[in-house]
């Protein structure tokens, strides 16, 4: 085999002073601005020293991102998002730097105020109040992960044991990095952080990049970075100013807690309801899946099938995740959580809104605050609104270049019908969405339709309905309902075509044949299995054949929400000169499990990974929760699917899938949809 190879020297940063860089892409829709400080270092082994260095850089990244988060909550910021960040590559160089998003006409204004950000910290140093803060959530994360290392993810620790050992680090268990690592933060001071931050900024380089939509001079951008960079930097900063905020948690609580009404026990399944009879149903499963861990869901109202008005599910959901409380904005929200484990978020979903919440089991009492805060003190913030609607602008600029967004815009929608709860309108039609429109479909909603929560972990029964009745039924009782708007038709026999105005040459295929809906559950099982074998079959055409790069991808989506709504889907991206060739393969391929009907080789091949995975997927938290228990009292169905779930997959034959395909995959029950670049390959 010879000697090895020597390994070249990587070389030294030689970049001195000022350094900017400027790439324009007319297609992006957004424009990206960072400045970074970068200078070698020595290779090192794995030590408590390295360790300790780069912990504090954490911190120091940890706190500076408490403060951009703050930043951007501001209606008059110039950038929609921004992070701190500071790392090694290839164990020879290390960095710190700052990035923002932002649009053509703010780089300015957002180059300089990042610039500001860092000075800022360079020159006041931090509080005591945000040291506290990373130490809390450095600790607790230490905690919780000592909690539940008997019942980690098998992958995501396969794949922590080889980044370590590719990156020469020492391997420790949670337990280990607690001992280690906690006296370590305990002992970190104001004083220490400022250092760390002083000793990286102070590095004679600032590398500025500004890359996007932007169009500068091509023979002075470079110079107009530069000027910008530097007149900013002779700027007056003074100290970072603080969000302040109420006391935690502030509503009240039932003075004596509820009983409940009435309750039922699932045996088999081990799942117990009860309910309070004022709107409020509690589910309950207790596992012991993922050790000492809860998550939550809050179900109500309609959800999508409730719209009125097209895209008003994507902004309310982006608006509500953002606006925190009445009396506390998400960033204070997200300080008083600082050293816990508790997270939360809100979805709407096909046929409800839903707040979802996850922690220790420890923090249970937290998790309940947080929910009880969020529903009972909901406000919907018109300074989030203008900040969502800055990120959004960007994002619908990039949709105009990209097929992605034509399938958002143009595909989603055909294939409903151009139906409002599918994919989205465009943004002239977006941007007029406002507050009111999102008060009046989500607030309506909310403080009127019924609750059901559903808890699924390593939970005590009894503390779970506890809190429930001390915190979630002291509100007024809830009886509404919310009617459902006019459900989505399938274009049976319709085709789409748009071009997309794009220098890219990309193009998305889609066909699909109209199936049923979700409430016969062998079908829809039945389905899946059907889509793993058209996937298997068109795999070999269009790769092996037609020497297409991307993978086909085939799925069943069958509605829970839409009477008879649902399809086979196949969607498949490749270059534009290929997409008419590629539209006829699958067809093809389609009739051909007409005339040419499954082999059991196929039907095996297809269940064994699916079989596999369900037999993963019944052993998590998340399953029980989203597909069991959540809306379990609206379809009770859902409690009796888990005891055939392999069954039913198992047992799926020949002739089932022969069935299928006689039924649904027919020429008259095919829609068409592709989105292609101008570019034509």
């Amino acid at each position: 085999a010879g000697p090895a190879p020597s390994c070249p020297d990587y070389g030294d940063v030689k970049h001195s002073g000022v350094k900017p860089f400027y790439y324009q892409d007319a297609e992006l829709g957004y424009v990206d601005i960072s400045i970074e400080v970068l200078w070698n270092k020595q290779q090192e082994n794995d030590s408590l020293e390295m360790q300790k260095n780069n912990l504090y850089r954490y911190m120091v990244a940890k706190i500076v991102n408490y403060r951009l988060d703050q930043i951007v909550e501001q209606t008059d910021t110039p950038f929609t998002s921004a992070t701190y960040y500071a790392g090694t590559m290839l164990d020879e160089f290390q960095y710190s730097g700052i990035r923002a998003r932002t649009d053509q006409d703010n780089w300015k204004k957002t180059l300089g105020t990042i610039e500001q950000v860092v000075r800022q910290a360079v020159t006041y140093g931090f509080t005591d109040e945000e040291l506290q803060r990373v130490k809390k959530e450095m600790i607790s994360d230490l905690e919780d992960a000592v909690k539940t290392q008997n019942t980690r993810n098998s992958l995501v620790l396969a794949h922590k044991i080889v980044r370590h050992l590719n990156s020469n680090r020492v391997l420790q268990s949670p337990s280990q990095e607690r001992a280690l690592y906690t006296p370590v933060i305990e002992q970190v001071s104001t004083d220490l952080l400022e250092d760390i931050i002083k000793a990286d900024w102070q590095q004679n380089i600032r590398l500025i990049e500004v890359v996007g939509d932007v169009k500068l001079p091509e023979q002075s951008a470079e110079t107009a970075i530069t000027d910008v960079f530097t007149r900013y930097q002779k700027t007056d900063i003074s100290p970072f100013e603080h969000n302040t905020f109420a006391d935690f948690p502030y509503l009240p609580v039932a003075e004596k807690a509820a009983t409940p009404k009435d309750s039922d026990y699932f045996e088999e399944i081990g799942i117990r309801r009860f309910n309070f009879g004022n709107g409020i149903i509690l589910n309950i499963k207790k596992t012991d899946f993922k050790e000492e861990s809860v998550a939550i869901s809050v179900n109500f109202g309609a959800g999508k099938k409730s719209a009125t008005q097209s895209g008003i599910a994507f902004l309310t959901e982006a608006v509500i995740n953002e606006s925190g409380t009445a009396r506390l904005k998400r960033s204070q929200l997200d300080k008083i959580l600082a050293g816990s484990s508790v997270r939360y978020n809100f979805r709407v979903g096909e046929d409800s809104f839903a707040w979802h919440g996850r922690g220790i089991a420890s923090d249970s009492e937290l998790l309940f605050q947080v929910l009880q805060a969020v529903i009972f003190d909901p406000v919907i913030r018109q300074d989030v609104y203008e900040v969502v609607m800055k990120k959004f602008d960007l994002m619908f600029r990039q949709f105009e270049t990209d097929i992605q967004g034509g399938v958002k815009l143009q595909l989603d929608p055909f294939f409903a019908g151009n139906n409002i709860s599918h994919g989205l309108p465009d943004w002239h039609s977006f941007k007029k969405l406002n507050t009111v429109d999102i008060s009046g479909w989500y607030m309506e909603q909310l403080n009127h339709t019924p609750l059901e929560i559903s808890v699924v972990g390593d939970v005590d029964e009894q503390q779970i309905q506890d809190l429930t009745a001390k915190y979630l039924t002291i509100f007024p009782a809830r009886a509404g309902t919310a009617g459902d708007i006019a459900k989505p038709h399938f274009p049976l026999g319709e085709e789409l075509e748009v071009v997309i105005d794009s220098s890219v040459d990309k193009a998305v295929t889609r066909l699909a044949w109209k199936t049923d809906d979700f409430w016969d559950i062998q079908r829809t099982r039945k389905l899946h299995v059907l889509a793993e074998i058209l996937e298997d079959r068109l795999r070999k055409v269009v790769r092996e054949k037609l020497g297409v790069s991307y993978s086909p991808n085939v799925y069943s989506s069958s509605s829970r929400v839409y009477k008879g709504y649902g399809m086979l889907t196949v969607d498949i991206v490749t270059e534009n000169a290929v997409v008419s060739k590629v539209h006829q393969a699958v067809e093809e391929v389609v009739n051909s499990l007409l005339t040419d009907p499954v082999t059991s080789e196929e039907l095996e091949r297809a269940k064994g990974p699916l079989i596999t995975s369900l037999k993963d997927a019944i052993r998590t938290n998340d399953y029980w929760l989203y597909s069991v228990l959540s809306l379990s009292a609206r379809y009770p169905q859902q409690l009796i699917w888990p005891k055939t779930l392999i069954e039913d997959f198992a047992s799926v034959s020949q002739e089932d899938i022969n069935q299928l395909v006689s039924l649904y995959l027919k020429p008259e029950r095919l829609a068409v949809g592709i989105i292609r670049s101008t570019t034509k390959g």
